[in-house]
């Protein structure tokens, strides 16, 4: 290489330049770090809003079911019908797979 003479302004510009592409790097890190856990605590948010929304559907069902349940108990022809059908039955299904053309117990 010669003669290179480097001047003092020319060192300076260099050790700038370098330092500031380290700092930058770093920087850039600490940036895409912070912004991964944003990101990972706003999915966790919502899979916990997911969760809540879910199970308050599951309750509400539920609750649904048990206030239908509690309705039908009290019809007096709900009553007069399972009074009727109070022998046991024994329901006959075709069973084409076993059996084809007979009919199966279950």
């Amino acid at each position: 290489m010669g003669n290179l003479k480097l001047t003092m302004r020319t060192k300076l510009l260099a050790a700038l330049l370098i330092s500031s592409v380290f700092w930058n790097g770093d920087r850039w890190n600490i940036i895409v770090y912070s912004a991964e856990n944003m990101i990972e605590q706003d999915v966790s948010n919502q899979l916990v809003s997911v969760r809540e929304i879910k199970a308050r559907q599951v309750e509400n069902y539920f609750g649904f079911i048990r206030k239908q349940v509690i309705t039908f108990s009290q019809d007096q022809m709900i009553i007069d019908a399972m009074q009727a059908n109070s022998k046991p039955h024994i329901m006959m299904l075709p069973c084409s797979i076993m059996s084809p053309g007979r009919a199966c117990k279950i």
